[in-house]
């Protein structure tokens, strides 16, 4: 049964889906653009229909996974990663946690927010959270772009930063006005 574009059936995982590119909303967005008001530097997963416009985009056919992240990056630069949902959230966590901790020993100044599902019981938001400066539970359920409906599951934004601690306070601000959970690791 398709319930919003997520099915849900017997002995499935609680739902899943077909489609792994869901689009980020707006509503995100602005919450970003809070703290960093330059926009997004670079965006590792994007695709034709995202409203992301980072400087810099990475979209399926270049791979992300395996691109430098750091080249070109402005100081304080913000890294989004809404990335693919499914059996490739637990690749993309481990290479997030893995380019945080390079970028942040060459003194490369960044932060990385990643929007991903609230599962905390999985293997891949454990291996996500290494290194992370916070977690951000939002309220609600995110309606993405071209869902029919909400996801059927809690998100929540993952950060992982390296001299930027004045622009990921502005985050938390911004998303604590709207009703999010915030707590740094």
């Amino acid at each position: 049964m398709k319930v919003g574009g997520w099915n849900r059936g017997p002995g499935e995982a609680i739902f899943s889906s077909d489609k792994m590119d869901w689009c980020t909303p707006a509503r995100i967005l602005n919450l970003l653009r809070a703290a960093w008001p330059e926009g997004v530097s670079l965006d590792p997963c994007s695709n034709l229909s995202s409203i992301v416009c980072p400087a810099k985009a990475y979209t399926v056919e270049d791979n992300g996974l395996v691109q430098d992240w750091s080249d070109g990056l402005p100081p304080q630069g913000l890294i989004y990663v809404n990335p693919p949902y499914g059996k490739a959230l637990d690749e993309w966590a481990t290479t997030i946690a893995l380019k945080h901790a390079a970028m942040r020993d060459a003194g490369v100044m960044h932060a990385i927010v990643t929007l991903v599902p609230a599962r905390t019981d999985t293997q891949w938001f454990r291996s996500l959270m290494t290194g992370a400066e916070g977690i951000i539970f939002l309220e609600g359920r995110i309606r993405f772009l071209g869902g029919e409906a909400s996801a059927p599951f809690p998100s929540c934004l993952i950060v992982h930063q390296f001299g930027t601690i004045t622009k990921v306070q502005k985050l938390a601000e911004a998303c604590r006005k709207e009703g999010a959970l915030v707590f740094n690791a």
